[in-house]
């Protein structure tokens, strides 16, 4: 699977509530680049350091991330998993729009 790969639906809503991830317990911290669309996400697990860049795109809703360093014995589709999973989790922690 690619070491690059793009998520849909990420409003900017949902990139706040990632930066703010330390309040729900992550383990990753993302970095926010001046530019206020590009930067870092990067953690550890038990079997060592993952870094992904990101590329945001507010007008489309869009997030293209790569992998920049990450364990040999992790494979790229348990990270976008897991990415797939947290934007879900952070969709769904959000007000319904329109209330």
């Amino acid at each position: 699977m690619s070491k690059t790969q793009i998520f849909r639906d990420v409003t900017v809503d949902v990139l706040e509530y990632l930066k703010a991830s330390d309040a729900s317990g992550s383990d990753f911290v993302m970095e926010l680049n001046s530019d206020g669309r590009t930067g870092t996400a990067s953690g550890n697990t038990s079997v060592g350091h993952i870094v992904l860049s990101f590329d945001y795109d507010e007008a489309k809703a869009e997030m293209a991330l790569a992998i920049v360093k990450k364990p040999m014995m992790v494979p790229a589709p348990l990270i976008w998993a897991e990415v797939s999973r947290t934007l879900r989790t952070a969709r769904e922690a959000l007000p319904a729009a329109g209330g």
